[in-house]
């Protein structure tokens, strides 16, 4: 008898539960792998490394998204309201919001390779 989704209890996301660390998916880890491997279970200093890395990275990634994603926002908001303005003046706009686009996407770049 399937039970519906009102009688299911639902998750107590407050309770500390103990998970097992998520490893990301790599081209060294994926399914059908057949590079040799150190052991079962056991990763060699080589993949340990990448697996290090690949980690930073997607930190750094995600870190850099919370940074970067209001001024990426202001900006886009700032783009679409144009209306009315006169040709010389949306000229200076565009070319300073293209300025500070390029800026933050270089900061944004940097700071994603850990510059």
């Amino acid at each position: 008898m399937k039970s519906s989704l009102a009688e299911r209890q639902p998750y107590n996301l407050s309770s500390p539960v103990a998970l097992p660390r998520a490893r990301p998916l790599t081209r060294l880890n994926a399914p059908g792998n057949t590079m040799a491997r150190k052991g079962s279970g056991t990763d060699g200093p080589l993949q340990t490394a990448l697996l290090e890395s690949t980690f930073a990275a997607t930190t750094r990634a995600s870190e850099g998204q919370k940074i970067f994603s209001p001024i990426a926002a202001f900006l886009d908001k700032h783009r679409s309201q144009t209306a009315g303005l006169a040709p010389h003046l949306l000229r200076a706009l565009t070319a300073l919001s293209d300025d500070l686009a390029s800026i933050a996407q270089q900061h944004f770049n940097a700071y994603i390779s850990g510059i």
